[in-house]
């Protein structure tokens, strides 16, 4: 074999492997999504009363609980009319596979009542009560989740109109499936044998799969 048919070798051979782990990336993300739609399904009378929203973003469902139908206005209690609803949450989340994030946030307008000193406060008690909600009666294991509240510091939308803060009013249950110990260890041993085959995979995934670089490395 010459040169340049070795040469021409290598770089199918780099190809190839780029494109393998790619495909695995996207099987990966279409387990996802499948268990997003089972999820949206369970849920879709909820979804459809304007309660929750489901989306998916590469291996991360969000479920997000919104402040109407879950909440009052300046409460961490939940509704009794929410408590159905935590019922079927639980029911799926069980057999859905990843980390679980429950996260509270809210709008910009500052809070300070005699149960809240600030907006951290109350996402972070909202955030809490969604948690102890989904561990009622002990199906889930508590091992998988994490609970935060963010405040204003995340807002979906700006928070310029009534609308745009009524929708950054929220609970959002996120799982994150990630990538898996096969995936992560062929784009490590890509990264350390050929960084710019590794960098061409990286751009690939965050550009078609909307994955933030620090999910694959």
């Amino acid at each position: 074999m010459c040169d340049a048919d070795r040469a021409d070798a290598e770089v199918k051979g780099r190809r190839e492997a780029e494109q393998a782990i790619i495909d695995k990336v996207a099987a990966l993300v279409g387990e996802t999504e499948h268990d997003a739609l089972g999820l949206a399904t369970a849920l879709s009378k909820d979804i459809a009363a304007g309660v929750l929203e489901v989306e998916t973003n590469g291996r991360k469902i969000v479920l997000r609980v919104k402040e109407h139908g879950s909440f009052a206005s300046g409460s961490a209690s939940l509704t009794s009319d929410f408590k159905p609803v935590l019922k079927i949450m639980r029911v799926v989340l069980k057999d859905t596979k990843g980390q679980i994030a429950v996260e509270g946030h809210t709008d910009d307008v500052a809070i300070s009542t005699s149960a809240f000193r600030s907006n951290l406060e109350l996402s972070s008690s909202r955030a809490i009560s969604v948690a102890h909600g989904l561990f009622e009666g002990g199906a889930l294991d508590q091992r998988r989740f994490t609970v935060a509240g963010y405040a204003d510091s995340r807002p979906l939308v700006p928070n310029s109109t009534p609308e745009g803060r009524v929708k950054n009013r929220r609970v959002e249950v996120v799982i994150q499936q990630g990538l898996g110990t096969d995936v992560k260890q062929q784009l490590d041993a890509l990264r350390r044998s050929d960084a710019e085959s590794f960098d061409r995979v990286r751009t690939e995934l965050v550009r078609r799969f909307d994955l933030k670089p620090d999910e694959i490395y």
